[in-house]
């Protein structure tokens, strides 16, 4: 049952990463956060279908009257791929290191930890996908920001080439 089952889910994955090229994307993000506007940018080389490895940068504006820090997130991925006809649906674990802009009695900090996120593209054209992503950072290290430092919803465009 369980290889059955195994073979099942392969083909299924196998059989969508037909419509998903090889080659660079360049994603560009936008929205908002806790704090105000979020910008973000993220790097991908797809070498195998439908695996790729890139790098992702994010800015989210620090808010001192909401009690929001100002965090600059550097990190890298591993993104997979599940296309369908005009939709690419992914998933990026990855990890990074944040500096947070502290608000309040608290210090400003250098974090490391992971990184989460999901995201649906519809390819507008051969090169261009618009879409949505949700965006998660974690923060291992720190003594006053630990846990979830970074969560973000944001419009993503993606250029391929």
């Amino acid at each position: 049952m369980r290889v059955m089952f195994l073979s099942v889910a392969v083909f299924a994955v196998l059989a969508t990463t037909k419509a998903f090229a090889a080659g660079s994307n360049v994603y560009v993000n936008a929205g908002f956060a806790k704090g105000g506007l979020a910008f973000g940018a993220d790097y991908e080389n797809v070498t195998a279908q439908p695996f790729g490895l890139g790098g992702f940068a994010r800015l989210n504006q620090k808010d001192k009257d909401k009690g929001a820090p100002g965090v600059f997130a550097l990190g890298a991925f591993a993104r997979v791929h599940f296309p369908k006809d005009k939709w690419d649906f992914y998933a990026s674990p990855g990890a990074g290191i944040a500096m947070i802009d502290a608000v309040g009695n608290n210090d400003d900090e250098t974090v490391f930890g992971p990184s989460l996120s999901f995201g649906m593209l519809y390819q507008t054209s051969p090169q261009v996908a618009i879409g949505l992503e949700h965006f998660h950072m974690f923060t291992w290290t720190g003594d006053d920001y630990r846990g979830s430092s970074l969560q973000e919803i944001m419009f993503k465009g993606r250029y391929s080439f």
